[in-house]
C-alpha cells in the first residue's frame, strides 16, 4: 500500500509539475510541428542584438528580435519551407529563403551580417542552413518534396524504406518493415498525434491474423512529412522495440491551393510475374505443393485537395481537405493442380480469379491561430476499404472449390485535436485528445460449409519420400489443398483513446538547457467474434467423454458443442474391408478413389477426418490495454561543442481479458546521448546513444492468455 501511494504521489507532482515547466520537443503523439532558430552574428564574429527577424511562412509572418546571446526562436510551426528576414540598421538586410522546418526538429539559420545600408538586401544561399546538433535520434525526415522527386509507389509505407536501418519485415508485410533488426510488429506508428498502430498485432492500420496488414490508414497524397526514427531516440518517444513513425498531414494555408490528378498503372503496364509454381516445370525438381500466383496487378486512383483559409479569417483560420479514391486489382491464378481431388470430382482446377478492392481515403485538417502564441488543430482521416468475394480466406489460391470465398471490409478512421501554445518565448505548452478506430468485416461466402483441408495427396510417389500409397512411382499427385470452406475467420473492432500533456522550458545553468516533462494516458480497446465455415457440432455426453474427462472442459462440451476445422487424412485401417473386420466398427469406414493411389483391397483411399481446431467457449472477447506514461528529458548544450541528452521514461501497461487480467509495472527506460560538433559551425555532428525501450504489448495476449480458449485439437472423426 505504501508503495502505491508512494507512487501515485510522485505521479501526481511529476503531472502537477507539467504547469511550471515548459517544452522544446513533446512526446511522438505531440511532435507534429518545428522550429526555426537564427544566429545572428557581424562580420567578426560579435553576436548582434536587437535585430528584426521576420520569418514568412504558409500561415503568415512571425517577427522577433535577436537577445543579447544574438539569437531568437521560431515555435510550433507547421512543416514547410519558410523564409527569414534579418534587419538591423547599420548592416545589410539578410533574406534566407527555403528554410525547411521538419517534424520534431530545430532547423538553424546562421546568419553573419554584412556593413552597409539596410536597404541593401543579400540574398543567403542555403548554406546558411545548418543542421540540430541538439539531437542524437538516428533516422530521416521524409517530406513532399522528397517523395515528389523519387519514384514511389502510391502507399505512404514505401517512404519507410528510404531510411537507413530499415528492412523489409519478411512475414509482417511490405507495410510492415524491420527497423533497426526488429520484427516488423515492434514499431510505434503515429499520424498527427494519434497512433494508428493496430491493437491487436502491433502493425499499422489493420492488421489480422489471418491476412496479414491490410489497410495502412492514410494515403501518400495527404503526407506532408514523414520522419522515421530508427534508434537512439530520447525519453519521450516510446512504446517500441523497432523504430518511431511519424506521419504529418498537410495544412492550410493563407493562401489558396489545390491540386486534381489520376494515377493509373494498368496491368498491361508490368510483365507477367514468375512465382514459385513456374520454375522447373515439367522435371523432377518441379514445385510439389503448388501455391498459385499473382499474374498481375493494377491501380487506379483519383486525387482532389484544396487547402486554403476562411475568407474574414485570413490570418487565423485555414483548413486542408483531400479525397483519393482508389480501385486496386490483383490478377491471380488458382494452383494447377495436376491431379484430380477424386474421381467423383469434376471441378479439378480454377482458372484465374480477378481479387478488387475500392479504397475511399479521405483527410481534412482545421487549424485555428488565435494568435502567434496559442493555435488549436484538428484532423480527421480515414480509408475505408470494400472488396468482394474472392479467394481470400484460408484455401486462398490453393484450391479448387469457391465455398472457400469470402469478402472483406475494413479501413480505419482517425481523429485528433491539439493545443500547441507559447507561454513565454522559452515555454511551451502541448495537450491532446485522440481516437484511432480500425474495423475487419469478414464475410464467407458458404458460411455453413466446414473447412477441409485436404492432405491425402501430400506426399509424392517417387523418392526419396516414395508414398506408399501410390500404385507406381512415376505417378503425379495433387499435393495439398483446401477442399472446401473458409474455416477459421474472425471479425475485429480496435478503439485507442489517447490523452496527453508535455511542456518544456529552456534555461541557463553551466549552458543551455530544454527541459521537457509530458504524460500520457491510452485505453485502448480489441474486440471481435471468433468463427469457424459450418457452425457448430452437437457433442453428446457420450462423445464428450471419448473427447476430455476434464471436469471444466466436458459439461462446456456438452452444453455449447463445438466448431471445427479439418483435414482429411489417409488411413487403412478405415477402409471398408478392414472396418468390417471383427472387434472394428464398421461405421468408422470411409473410402474415396483418388487417381494414383490406393490403400484398400478395392482401390480405394481410406480416409477420416481429423480436427486442425475446434473452439467450445463462447466465440466472443473483448480485451483492454490501460497504459500510462510519463517522462522527462533534459537537452543540454554547455557549449557549442557538445549536446547532451538525457531522460528518463515510466512505463506501465494493465492488460485484461474476458477471463483474467494483468498489470506490466515499472518500467524504467533511460535514455542517455551525446552530440559533438567538432567545429562548433552546425556543419557536422557525431552522435553516441545508449536506451532502454519496451514494447506495447498487442492485445493479442490477452486473446491467447488472458480469455476463454477451451479448444479441441487432434480428434478424430
Amino acid at each position: 500500500m505504501l508503495k502505491k501511494l508512494c507512487l501515485t504521489s510522485a505521479l501526481l507532482a511529476l503531472f502537477l509539475s507539467l504547469t511550471t515547466l515548459g517544452f522544446a520537443q513533446g512526446s511522438a503523439e505531440s511532435t507534429v510541428k518545428g522550429n526555426v532558430a537564427a544566429y545572428v552574428t557581424d562580420p567578426s564574429g560579435a553576436t548582434v542584438s536587437d535585430a528584426k527577424v521576420t520569418l514568412s511562412g504558409p500561415t503568415g509572418d512571425k517577427v522577433l528580435s535577436t537577445g543579447t546571446d544574438g539569437k531568437v526562436l521560431f515555435q510550433i510551426l507547421t512543416p514547410g519551407s519558410y523564409s527569414v528576414k534579418i534587419e538591423k540598421t547599420g548592416f545589410k538586410t539578410d533574406n534566407v529563403k527555403a528554410v525547411e522546418v521538419e517534424v520534431g526538429k530545430t532547423s538553424v539559420v546562421n546568419a553573419k551580417l554584412e556593413v552597409g545600408a539596410a536597404s541593401t538586401t543579400v540574398e543567403v544561399t542555403a548554406d546558411a542552413i545548418t543542421v540540430d546538433t541538439t539531437s542524437t535520434a538516428n533516422g530521416a525526415n521524409l517530406n513532399d518534396q522528397f517523395y515528389a522527386s523519387v519514384p514511389v509507389g502510391r502507399g505512404v509505407t514505401g517512404l519507410f524504406y528510404a531510411a537507413s536501418g530499415v528492412a523489409a519485415g519478411g512475414g509482417t508485410g511490405t507495410a510492415n518493415p524491420s527497423i533497426s533488426g526488429a520484427t516488423g510488429l515492434e514499431n510505434n506508428y503515429v499520424a498527427d498525434g494519434v497512433s494508428i498502430t493496430d491493437g491487436g498485432f502491433g502493425g499499422i492500420g489493420v492488421y489480422s491474423r489471418l491476412y496479414g496488414s491490410l489497410s495502412t490508414g492514410i494515403n501518400l497524397s495527404f503526407v506532408k512529412e514523414v520522419d522515421v526514427k530508427t534508434g537512439g531516440f530520447e525519453a519521450q518517444y516510446g512504446k517500441s522495440t523497432g523504430g518511431i513513425v511519424q506521419i504529418v498531414t498537410k495544412s492550410g494555408a493563407n493562401h489558396f491551393y489545390g491540386s486534381v490528378g489520376a494515377y493509373f498503372a494498368p496491368q498491361r503496364f508490368e510483365l507477367t510475374r514468375k512465382f514459385t509454381d513456374d520454375f522447373s516445370q515439367g522435371t523432377s525438381t518441379q514445385r510439389f505443393n503448388l501455391q498459385g500466383k499473382i499474374l498481375h496487378q493494377s491501380g487506379y486512383d483519383v486525387d482532389a485537395q484544396l487547402g486554403g483559409y476562411v475568407p474574414g479569417l485570413r490570418d487565423h483560420l485555414f483548413f486542408f481537405g483531400a479525397f483519393n479514391p482508389q480501385w486496386n486489382t490483383d490478377y491471380d491464378q488458382f494452383a494447377q493442380f495436376r491431379n484430380a481431388t477424386d474421381t467423383t470430382n469434376t471441378q479439378n482446377v480454377l482458372g484465374n480469379a480477378n481479387i478488387a478492392v475500392k479504397v475511399y481515403s479521405y483527410s481534412g485538417k482545421g487549424t485555428f491561430k488565435i494568435n502567434d502564441n496559442h493555435q488549436i488543430e484538428a484532423s480527421i482521416f480515414g480509408d475505408p476499404t470494400y472488396g468482394q468475394q474472392a479467394p481470400n480466406g484460408n484455401g486462398g489460391l490453393v484450391t479448387s472449390s469457391k465455398t472457400t470465398f469470402d469478402k472483406l471490409q475494413y479501413g480505419t478512421r482517425n481523429f485528433v485535436v491539439r493545443y500547441n501554445g507559447t507561454l513565454s518565448p522559452s515555454w511551451l505548452l502541448n495537450a491532446s485528445y485522440s481516437l484511432g478506430h480500425n474495423n475487419l468485416n469478414d464475410t464467407p461466402l458458404a458460411p455453413n460449409v466446414f473447412g477441409i483441408a485436404d492432405l491425402v495427396q501430400r506426399t509424392p510417389c517417387s523418392a526419396p519420400l516414395s508414398n506408399p500409397d501410390c500404385t507406381d512411382p512415376a505417378n503425379i499427385l495433387r499435393g495439398n489443398f483446401t477442399r472446401q470452406g473458409i474455416g477459421y475467420y474472425e471479425n475485429t473492432k480496435g478503439d485507442n483513446y489517447g490523452l496527453n500533456f508535455d511542456t518544456s522550458k529552456a534555461f541557463h545553468f553551466l549552458g543551455q538547457h530544454n527541459l521537457t516533462v509530458g504524460y500520457r494516458y491510452d485505453r485502448g480497446h480489441y474486440d471481435g467474434t471468433k468463427a469457424y465455415g459450418g457452425g457448430h457440432i452437437a457433442i453428446d455426453q457420450t462423445l464428450a467423454n471419448a473427447i476430455t474427462l476434464d471436469p471444466v472442459a466436458n459439461p462446456l462440451l456438452v452444453a455449447n458443442g463445438t466448431t471445427a476445422s479439418f483435414q482429411l487424412r489417409a488411413r487403412h485401417a478405415t477402409c471398408i474391408d478392414q472396418a468390417n473386420l471383427p472387434g472394428h466398427d464398421p461405421n468408422t469406414a470411409a473410402e474415396i478413389y483418388v487417381p494414383g493411389i490406393g490403400n484398400c483391397a478395392d482401390g480405394g483411399e481410406g480416409v477420416y477426418l481429423l480436427t486442425n481446431r475446434g473452439e467450445f467457449e463462447p466465440l466472443g472477447f473483448k480485451t483492454t490495454s490501460l497504459y500510462h506514461t510519463l517522462f522527462a528529458q533534459d537537452s543540454w548544450s554547455p557549449n557549442k561543442y557538445v549536446s547532451i541528452n538525457a531522460g528518463i521514461r515510466w512505463e506501465q501497461q494493465h492488460v485484461a481479458g474476458v477471463n483474467a487480467k494483468y498489470t506490466f509495472n515499472d518500467n524504467w527506460s533511460p535514455r542517455l546521448g551525446i552530440s559533438i560538433d567538432p567545429w562548433g559551425n552546425r556543419k557536422t555532428k557525431i552522435t553516441a546513444n545508449y536506451g532502454r525501450y519496451t514494447e506495447a504489448l498487442p492485445l493479442d495476449i490477452a486473446i491467447r492468455s488472458l480469455s476463454n480458449e477451451d479448444d479441441i485439437s487432434a480428434a478424430g472423426w
